[in-house]
């Protein structure tokens, strides 16, 4: 049975065929088992709504459809739900479905984020930030940037590192932009890792390290940031030592050979590729990721 059939039974609000399909069959289908257990006893949860109009808006197990993702999340949105609000601003906001609207986009931003959501004061900051319906204001975009790091949200610290870098709103304190920076970029936010692979590259703040900037601009270029390819470019150029680097890299690959070549001969079950991790730990990775 798939995703796409649950969602079909959620809109024609079937309970009795869910029960019979997801709970008296032994759940033998590959859906999450607690994602369908709180679907079926909140089927007119508002928090419910929103996971589905989040799969319509990004197309995940079904097809993407931004009319359908525009009515669940206000379905939500209108019973409170802090996040299909969040969600329903940025329909405004990027004119998906509707017309685009920055009035409206603001003002659902404003009803998540007075209930403390994180995504909707990055947005808010953003809006004050680019004076997006409101006058340009970079104290206040500084003030909801900075509610949305302290929870934790990576776009908003990297919106924060910036300030801090180029001096908006706050003293120019490059110490502060690389410790923002950082935090983004742990949480794997490319455009975070393209700013510290800059700094590494530019030696502010820290001692000027082309390894360090290459690895951090690699990170970003391989989730598809073009400025961070071209940045990889530069680097290249400036580096007088990359051969040793690159040596360096080559030494690892023919360890790892070797370290496959014995495992083989030790009829081990775990296997390494040159460049790659064990199935062991890719398997315990892969988990680590869904978990979070």
């Amino acid at each position: 049975m798939s995703t796409q059939h649950l969602i079909q039974l959620l809109e024609d609000d079937n309970q009795k065929e869910l029960y019979e399909i997801y709970i008296k069959n032994g759940w033998k289908n590959n859906i999450d088992f607690e994602m369908v257990y709180d679907i079926i006893f909140n089927l007119k949860n508002p928090s419910i709504h929103n996971m589905i109009g989040y799969m319509y808006r990004y197309g995940r197990h079904v097809e993407q459809d931004y009319e359908k993702a525009f009515h669940y999340f206000k379905l939500s949105a209108d019973q409170g739900n802090q996040c299909a609000q969040d969600n329903l601003g940025n329909m405004y906001y990027y004119g998906r479905h509707v017309e685009q609207d920055y009035e409206k986009a603001f003002y659902y931003f404003k009803l998540s984020e007075d209930q403390g959501n994180r995504c909707a004061q990055n947005d808010l900051g953003n809006m004050y930030y680019d004076g997006c319906h409101v006058e340009q204001n970079y104290e206040k975009a500084f003030y909801y940037f900075k509610l949305s790091a302290d929870q934790g949200n990576r776009c908003a610290q990297n919106n924060i590192g910036n300030m801090y870098y180029d001096g908006r709103h706050v003293e120019q304190d490059y110490e502060k932009a690389f410790y923002y920076f950082k935090l983004s970029a742990d949480q794997g936010n490319k455009c975070a890792q393209n700013d510290l692979g800059a700094m590494y590259h530019r030696g502010y703040y820290v001692e000027q390290d082309y390894k360090t900037a290459f690895y951090y601009f690699k990170l970003s270029a391989d989730q598809g940031n073009d400025v961070a390819k071209d940045n990889i470019k530069y680097v290249i150029k400036a580096w007088d030592n990359i051969d040793e680097y690159i040596a360096e890299l080559i030494n690892d690959v023919n360890i790892l050979k070797e370290k496959n070549r014995t495992l083989e001969e030790e009829n081990t079950e775990l296997r390494y590729q040159p460049g790659n991790i064990g199935y062991r730990e890719a398997k315990e990775h892969w988990m680590s990721c869904v978990n979070n």
